[in-house]
């Protein structure tokens, strides 16, 4: 059997381009939204931070450490700094302001992108993570305080209760206390004299000493969360997951505490103030109690 060869004309061939082309990338929460909030989030905290160890360093850290009178001089240094016109409204409420709404955003983005990926499904069980896992795991923040000891990890409890990390969980409760802490030492005075310049550690003495009780309670609690949201979301900036980062980290906290009742010992002895200043002191402090 003999096969003939026949000449046929060229046809062209016609491809669909969206086989051989990539789909143009979608504006969707994951690839855009997300991101963004998380870059801004992240860079609003130093302003803040910077606020936040001058404001330590004065009223902590200084007149734990050489008194009152020391103290009182680096607190109306710090003061100027930070109440400067545009400083205060950027550095410190515009920081804070933008950090926590970022969060609340990013929050809401993120479970909105895993319904639409997973369902109203549960997220999988932490059991069976390993401890580098663990380390990393927002949930287990910084890993509890025997996991200094080396017990492990321990899955927070407001993880297992409400569904949010320590960090979330600290940073919530801080908003109110600092809420409550500028209202008391800063919008009062405001509202009272139109400036807060007679704010001082004498103030913060005369407080002390009219309700020592509350006052060490609401400012230690303070102290205590500040820290501890502030030195584990540096962790996770930093991606500093180690057992020594988190001992570093609890360690700061520690510290700052004990040097926080040292501190309230010692502007305490200034005892309550008399005359026009306790009037005046008096009238602050009333105003929201």
């Amino acid at each position: 059997m003999t096969s003939e060869l026949k000449e046929l004309l060229p046809e062209p061939v016609e491809i669909d381009e969206s086989e051989i082309l990539p789909p143009p990338k979608k504006w969707s929460i994951a690839t855009w939204v997300i991101p963004h909030l998380v870059s801004i989030q992240k860079y609003s905290v130093i302003p803040f931070t910077v606020f936040s160890a001058l404001h330590l360093s004065s009223t902590i850290f200084v007149p734990a450490v050489a008194g009152p009178g020391a103290g009182e001089d680096v607190f109306t240094m710090a003061r100027t700094i930070y109440q400067a016109p545009g400083i205060e409204e950027t550095m410190v409420l515009g920081a804070a302001g933008t950090h926590v709404l970022s969060g609340v955003l990013l929050r809401i983005c993120r479970k909105i992108k895993h319904d639409s990926e997973y369902g109203k499904q549960k997220r999988r069980s932490k059991a069976y993570m390993t401890e580098a896992e663990k380390a990393k795991d927002a949930d287990f923040g910084l890993g509890g305080f025997f996991s200094l000891f080396g017990f492990g990890s321990k899955q927070s409890v407001v993880s297992k209760k409400f569904g949010i990390s320590p960090s979330v969980f600290s940073g919530y409760l801080l908003t109110v206390l600092l809420t409550c802490h500028v209202a008391s030492l800063r919008l009062a005075p405001l509202l009272v004299d139109g400036d807060s310049s007679y704010v001082s550690l004498a103030y913060i003495s005369h407080i002390f000493n009219r309700s020592p009780i509350f006052t060490s309670g609401a400012l230690g609690l303070l102290t205590a969360v500040g820290t501890y949201h502030m030195s584990s979301g540096w962790l996770r900036i930093l991606h500093k997951f180690s057992l020594n980062w988190k001992r570093a980290a609890y360690g700061s906290i520690a510290l700052t505490c004990a040097l926080l009742s040292v501190a309230l010992s010692k502007v305490g002895s200034l005892g309550l103030q008399t005359g026009f200043m306790a009037a005046k002191f008096d009238a602050y402090h009333d105003y929201f109690h």
